[in-house]
């Protein structure tokens, strides 16, 4: 299997949804939804490479053979195949849903043989359940039970992965920008500037960060060499940002204006210069590899405002690159 595959593979096993997440699955269909939910998420996974290397691969989505979706690459100019069955609410439903998924694999593994590298088993399943008294959703220790035989079912076929319901939702929820910001983000290795730029924000707190990158997106993008502090603390997108930050924070943060003034006195021992006027600027020689990676982020990916904000602040580790939104 191709590093291709392997982070695709990786990214449907990599982090849990709360489990109320699962619930979208009782509206979902099979045909309809999950299997071109699935196929979209692929492809714009592999689009994603494709701004880095050349890769040579296809996308298709079956409904016989035992694959839903079968995602075909060229490696060392063979052929090698990694099938995915989507199982929903319908499917398991049926009393029989046991039998049909061996068999399904049973006729996958037959027509692909050793070219067969993964075969990966969603299961599009609520695993929650409407508590009577409160109304909330909580686990339904049946649905659970059931996702469990699938695996225990499985469990000694190597080349088989169960992916549950947890992980499927949060799989088929990621948005353009997660996906692009944690392929650059395993990338990014191999990049110097991308190297200089996580290594020159490394010891700036979240919120630093975010007044840092707002300071160069305006000078940048939209010709402001000066900001206020006012005009930081009543921008919509940096108020939202301060929100999500403070949703995922483990420590609580300041008072939104009290943030604001804190950290631009922090950065202005590094980075930020303030005028006689309090007017905040941002020499571009010292966050040059900042400055790049703002402007690869606007041609490679065609991110603009609030968009490249988050999306240069997610490679930069502002927000956990698979947190959900």
């Amino acid at each position: 299997m191709s590093q291709y595959s392997e982070i695709v593979c990786d990214l449907l096993q990599s982090r849990r949804a709360e489990p109320s997440a699962t619930e979208v699955f009782k509206h979902w269909k099979h045909d309809a939804d999950l299997c071109p939910k699935l196929r979209n998420q692929i492809e714009a996974i592999f689009s994603g490479f494709k701004k880095y290397h050349t890769v040579s691969y296809d996308i298709q989505g079956l409904k016989d053979q035992g694959t839903d979706v079968l995602l075909i690459e060229w490696v060392d100019d063979q052929k090698e195949f990694v099938c995915f069955q989507v199982k929903g609410e319908w499917d398991l439903a049926q009393n029989s849903y046991l039998q049909t998924l061996k068999a399904q694999y049973f006729d996958t593994r037959t027509r692909y043989g050793s070219k067969l590298k993964a075969y990966y088993i969603l299961v599009c399943y609520s695993i929650v359940a409407e508590a009577s008294k409160t109304g909330q959703p909580v686990v339904d220790k049946a649905r659970k039970e059931k996702v469990k035989g699938i695996i225990r079912e499985f469990a000694l076929e190597t080349n088989v992965r169960v992916v549950e319901p947890e992980y499927a939702a949060w799989f088929l929820s990621l948005n353009t920008i997660r996906i692009d910001a944690i392929i650059r983000s395993r990338f990014g290795d191999q990049d110097v500037v991308f190297k200089e730029a996580r290594n020159l924000v490394r010891d700036l707190g979240v919120m630093e960060k975010i007044i840092l990158l707002f300071i160069l997106w305006l000078h940048l993008f939209h010709n402001k060499a000066t900001v206020t502090a006012d005009e930081i603390i009543h921008s919509p997108d940096m108020q939202r940002l301060h929100q999500r930050i403070a949703e995922q924070a483990d420590d609580l943060l300041y008072d939104f204006d009290y943030q604001i003034a804190h950290d631009l006195e922090t950065l202005q021992n590094n980075f930020v210069e303030c005028d006689s006027t309090g007017g905040f600027s941002l020499p571009l020689q010292s966050v040059q590899p900042l400055a790049i990676l703002m402007m690869d982020g606007s041609v490679r990916y065609n991110y603009q405002d609030a968009e490249l904000l988050e999306y240069t602040l997610r490679i930069l580790g502002g927000f956990d690159l698979s947190d959900s939104d």
